[in-house]
C-alpha cells in the first residue's frame, strides 16, 4: 500500500503513478470539499471535483486498475452548492463510465457526511 499525493488534474502525473505502482485498487479522495471555498472558487472546484475525477477514472481504466473507490459526499444528494453539484457530476460520470461495456475497471462511489450531532 502506498499513499500518493498529486494533482488529479494532471494526467501525466496520474499516468506515471499508475505505471510506477500498478495498483489493483485506487481510493480517490481528492476534492475541494469546503463549501464556502468552492462557492468562492467555482472554476477550481469544478476542475478538481469534476475533471479531476474523470481523469482518475480514465487513467484507472487505461492502466488496468481493477477497482476505483471514489469518495463522495452526502452533499451530492440534491445538491444546493457548487461543491455538492460538482461531486454529483463526478458521481454521474463514474456511473456512466462503469456501465460501458469496454470498461474493466469497477467503480464504487461511497458517500460520507461530516455532520456532527
Amino acid at each position: 500500500r502506498e499513499a500518493v499525493v498529486g494533482d488529479v488534474r494532471d494526467c501525466d502525473h496520474l499516468s506515471r503513478q499508475m505505471r510506477a505502482h500498478s495498483p489493483d485498487i485506487v481510493f480517490h479522495a481528492a476534492a475541494i470539499k469546503h463549501v464556502p471555498m468552492a462557492e468562492r472558487n467555482v472554476g477550481q472546484a469544478v476542475l478538481t471535483n469534476v475533471l479531476g475525477s474523470r481523469n482518475v477514472a480514465d487513467m484507472c481504466a487505461a492502466h488496468g486498475v481493477a477497482t476505483l473507490v471514489q469518495i463522495s459526499t452526502d452533499k451530492a444528494v440534491n445538491p444546493t452548492s457548487i461543491m455538492g453539484a460538482s461531486k454529483r457530476i463526478a458521481e454521474i460520470y463514474a456511473q456512466a463510465f462503469a456501465q460501458q461495456a469496454a470498461s474493466t475497471t469497477r467503480i464504487i462511489t461511497v458517500r460520507f457526511g461530516n455532520v456532527l450531532g
